[in-house]
């Protein structure tokens, strides 16, 4: 619909291929969890082979070489996503069809609130002051549920998806010690296995049923598709004219223009901070676009459906650190994540990498954006999981950045490409556990919470896992 509240979106689970070791990978990820590593760490193209983090070459892999994975695809359901408000401060407001533990109220089609104004299906002041009350009770809704999903939502898609296991040990995965981070290690994996194309499918271990990931696909929506191509063109037109540094253009992830907004943390900073952007007033605009703001809200939604233990912890933890540090909150956005690069490319390919400072249990959001033919490259490839999965304009995959390998396949000459993700550091709620407090400055005032958070990290990982969810367990939290 155009209001965005459905769309339709069948299903197929994904079983991890029986090499992969989830549990191995993330107990390596959580021996990186320190103050040090975080502030020691540099992303510039200078130091790619340096600080331990190591490049790979980038995959070369012609989509229409690549040998299927006998992976079959049912169709099981539709997706729906929240309704999409707009508080007067430009925020986005809402929640799916319902709200879990209230009652939910249908957005009507048609109904914007942007800057005190108000563009909807009502005619004269009445009508426009009942559409304002009705988003003003939505707004209170997502205050107390965020992005979490209704019960009806949950049976009706989680309940229907079919399982597409994956054979991977969790614990195995590349976890820092404390849980925090992440660890990079060489992948020496050569076969990669087609993913099943334009079907929204979660990733699950098959040893432990955990979902770890989804492709939540191409969308049915017209409206959605025509946001999407809206998106592009807006990032295009508005940075044409931008000069841009080296470090923005040349970076480990490749050669494109990258710039990131944000709240992070480390770098040697003693408190978590809005990231400083020659580039303030561009990326100001690319997220107050409403295009924009639509798939970035999908993707937390979807977040929200697929990881709701994990979407709690970053909203409960992000809770207490805007109660602590109100000048943080995005103002003019509203998503559960705290930062965003946009990769304005224009022929966005992503070397194979790990985001090693992000949650490594926690998941990030890439969005992929063009002009591009995705049947022959511009595919997302996790080499770990031995997939190659077709990424549309406008599809929004969710992984855990820091665990799994991942890359693009090149472009064919002539296409334009973007992508936009979303992400937490994990230093970030490494800061809110010890008290708002570096490591350092812990040690210094509580000698005692500090011995107890260093015997905390011995227990992340098992934390981190058990923050994701089986399918039966995503059907049990709803219908309780």
């Amino acid at each position: 619909t155009r209001s965005g509240n459905q769309y339709s979106i069948p299903f197929s689970p994904i079983w991890s291929p029986p090499a992969f070791q989830l549990s191995e990978a993330l107990e390596r990820a959580l021996a990186f969890d320190n103050d040090e590593t975080s502030f020691g760490f540099n992303d510039s193209a200078s130091t790619r082979d340096n600080n331990g983090f190591e490049t790979h070459p980038l995959t070369q892999v012609d989509a229409g070489n690549v040998e299927a994975g006998g992976v079959d695809v049912e169709l099981c359901g539709e997706l729906e996503e929240g309704e999409v408000l707009e508080k007067p401060y430009g925020g986005i407001v809402g929640g799916t069809d319902g709200i879990v533990g209230g009652t939910g109220v249908d957005m009507e089609e048609g109904e914007i609130f942007e800057n005190g104004g108000i563009v909807g299906n009502g005619k004269g002041n009445k009508a426009k002051r009942q559409c304002l009350h009705r988003q003003k009770q939505k707004a209170k809704k997502f205050d107390l549920y965020g992005h979490l999903p209704s019960s009806s939502a949950i049976q009706s898609h989680i309940g229907t998806a079919s399982q597409v296991l994956v054979d991977v040990d969790l614990p195995s995965l590349p976890f820092a010690r404390c849980g925090f981070q992440a660890i990079n290690e060489r992948n020496d994996q050569t076969t990669i296995l087609t993913h099943i194309y334009r079907v929204s499918r979660p990733i699950v271990d098959r040893n432990s049923g955990k979902v770890f990931g989804v492709v939540v696909g191409t969308l049915d929506d017209p409206t959605y598709h025509e946001s999407a191509r809206k998106a592009f063109e807006y990032l295009e037109e508005v940075s044409k004219d931008v000069q841009f540094e080296s470090k923005e253009t040349h970076h480990r992830r490749g050669d494109f223009t990258a710039v990131t907004y944000g709240v992070s943390y480390g770098q040697g900073s003693q408190l978590p901070h809005w990231l400083r952007c020659p580039h303030d007033e561009l990326m100001r605009k690319a997220f107050s676009n409403e295009h924009i703001k639509r798939l970035a809200t999908f993707a937390s939604y979807a977040f929200a459906m697929w990881a709701p233990n994990v979407y709690s912890y970053y909203r409960n933890q992000i809770s207490l650190l805007l109660s602590k540090m109100p000048s943080l909150k995005w103002t003019f956005y509203n998503t559960i994540w705290l930062c965003a690069t946009i990769n304005f490319g224009p022929h966005v390919c992503c070397l194979p990498h790990r985001d090693l400072l992000n949650l490594p249990f926690g998941w990030c959001s890439i969005i992929a954006l063009g002009d591009f033919d995705y049947r022959k490259g511009g595919h997302l490839v996790l080499h770990d999981l031995r997939m190659i999965i077709e990424f549309p304009p406008g599809c929004v995959v969710l992984i855990p950045s820091a665990l799994l390998n991942h890359a693009n396949t090149p472009l064919q000459p002539g296409e334009r490409r973007m992508s936009f993700t979303q992400f937490c550091a994990g230093s970030i709620f490494r800061f809110i556990e010890n008290g708002f407090r570096t490591e350092k400055q812990l040690k210094k005032d509580d000698k005692k919470m500090y011995e107890e958070m260093m015997r905390a990290k011995e227990g992340r990982r098992e934390m981190g896992i058990g923050l994701w969810s089986t399918l039966n367990e995503l059907l049990a939290l709803r219908s309780t």
